[in-house]
């Protein structure tokens, strides 16, 4: 899923990294019905900590984005009917 994120501005800004964990009910189809993050763990590898208002529009962006991605993903169920699933993103700056 690496190859279709798009790192946020602000999250780069602020030089934050760490994971957000999402939980996810996918129906028999593949497709996500819905979406939802439960955790996140992040934190900034500046010099100098950037203020809190950065940090949170950095992880509300990191979040963002996460669900983006997970909205658009399409799996393969092995049950015919609605599995949930918790699965966590990792980012690293690069």
């Amino acid at each position: 899923m690496s190859q279709y994120l798009k790192y946020p501005e602000p999250a780069v800004k602020a030089g934050v990294v760490g994971r957000i964990y999402v939980r996810l009910t996918v129906g028999p189809n593949g497709k996500v019905n819905a979406a939802q993050v439960v955790r996140r763990q992040v934190a900034s590898l500046l010099a100098a900590p950037p203020t809190p208002t950065d940090v949170a529009a950095a992880t509300a962006s990191l979040e963002a984005e996460t669900l983006r991605i997970f909205w658009a993903a399409r799996f393969q169920v092995a049950k015919a009917k609605a599995d949930t699933v918790t699965v966590s993103a990792s980012y690293q700056m690069e």
